[in-house]
């Protein structure tokens, strides 16, 4: 029984006082259909509650009634060695009655086929749909016309917030076809350094954290996000810095100003926009560095990401659903996410060890740069590092706090070569 059971009975009955109806029995029935799992409840009295997996054998969740009549969940068991059913015998017929009777009250009207869709939208719980339609009819129309439409499935919520580095990239593609448009993303990165899209939606114009600086987005973030670190894609600084100032000269500078690691990097880096063009470098002024340099970034989201190129890549994939209508364009993105996952589950299936493959190797490469320093021990968890050669790389690191003052490993989540040599050490 996977934690939202656990979270479900506990938020369910713990507000339960003595004289209240107890509906156990109907959030057992939610869950089976959900799990589509055959479950039964074999205990249901003054003192116990017991649900029982009757695939498996096992005793799914035990639960005891206490003397001010609070349900509190006792034990939990979740490997279940049966496979899903399609047939879940705790729906019946009377309990699919009761769950439609309030909209059959509000339209009797209502076909058969919109009431097995109803109960077919359910087989989903958690994903987020929201439609937004015209206020007013068209006068040509008696129907009101579409707006825009916001999706965000549950298995991709949950995977993302279980494994998915915290930081999102923004960005939007537009419709090719009859139906004028843009196709919005919210993609994020996963713990392979991959992409992991976690939202999407269609809009009958942009919009308006990841992003190309418009207008709007930053007090948008603001209020929703407002412990948020906002991010600026590089790559589009760079193409509005290239209609003033050109040249392979101004491409490097703002290059090495955004991968400096250290705000003294950074002022040093500035120094030298400065000494190329002063115009230049006022302008750079202008924009916050904790917006596009690295100097400045937090360690908080475990990801160095300078460019938006997560969304790019997502929008790549959804060329062969841009010239199709809505609905048709939506399935196919639906699609694509359901077979982007299979594919990644199969990947990961194949890796030896707890490592990703991609941070595998780059882990590879990390241990070959840390033999090539000195380890000197400060204190329990300090160490003083100095390297071997004529090019002096002097840094400290503390392992209990995962820092460096390099700060690599505080930005990536993953050890420098520094630490590494600390742990070898």
């Amino acid at each position: 029984m996977n934690g939202s059971f656990l979270r479900l009975y506990y938020l369910k009955f713990h507000k339960l006082k003595q004289g209240k109806s107890v509906r156990s029995k109907d959030m057992v029935i939610r869950h089976a259909i959900e799990t589509r799992r055959q479950l039964n409840v074999c205990k249901n009295d003054k003192v116990r509650f017991r649900v029982v997996c009757l695939g498996s054998n096992l005793t799914l969740g035990s639960c005891e009634r206490k003397e001010n009549q609070i349900v509190v969940v006792k034990t939990i068991e979740s490997k279940h060695t049966c496979l899903q059913t399609r047939e879940v015998s705790l729906c019946t017929i009377s309990w699919i009655a009761k769950e439609i009777e309030p909209t059959l009250r509000v339209n009797p009207d209502i076909p058969l086929r919109s009431i097995q869709e109803m109960l077919q939208q359910k087989c989903n719980p958690g994903s987020t749909c929201k439609i937004d339609i015209e206020p007013e009819a068209n006068p040509s129309s008696p129907t009101r016309q579409f707006r825009r439409i916001y999706i965000c499935l549950q298995g991709l919520k949950e995977g993302w917030k279980l494994s998915g580095r915290e930081i999102i990239g923004l960005d939007g593609c537009f419709m090719k076809g009859p139906y004028p448009g843009q196709i919005l993303s919210a993609v994020g990165v996963d713990a392979n350094n991959g992409i992991y899209p976690v939202a999407y939606g269609i809009v009958e114009s942009e919009c308006a954290a990841f992003c190309d600086r418009q207008k709007g987005i930053i007090p948008a973030l603001a209020r929703m996000f407002p412990n948020a670190e906002h991010r600026y894609c590089v790559r589009h600084i760079h193409e509005n810095m290239k209609l003033r100032w050109r040249g392979l000269a101004f491409r490097d500078l703002i290059w090495k100003c955004v991968r400096a690691v250290t705000p003294q990097e950074f002022d040093v880096a500035m120094k030298e926009v400065y000494k190329e063009n002063k115009d230049a470098h006022a302008w750079l002024k202008e924009i916050p560095p904790r917006h596009w340099s690295r100097s400045h970034f937090s360690g908080r989201s475990k990801s160095d990401l300078l460019i938006n190129n997560i969304c790019e890549v997502f929008n790549k994939q959804l060329v062969g659903g841009r010239d199709k209508p809505i609905i048709t364009c939506l399935e196919y993105i639906r699609e694509y996410l359901m077979k982007w996952l299979v594919s990644v589950k199969k990947i990961i299936a194949k890796v030896d060890g707890p490592l990703t493959p991609t941070i595998a190797k780059r882990f590879e490469f990390t241990k070959k740069a840390a033999s090539n320093y000195r380890v000197f021990w400060n204190s329990e968890t300090k160490y003083q590092l100095q390297s071997i050669g004529a090019n002096e790389d002097q840094c400290i690191v503390q392992l209990d706090k995962k820092t460096c003052s390099c700060r690599k490993w505080e930005l990536t989540g993953i050890p420098c070569r520094h630490a590494v040599a600390c742990i070898w050490d």
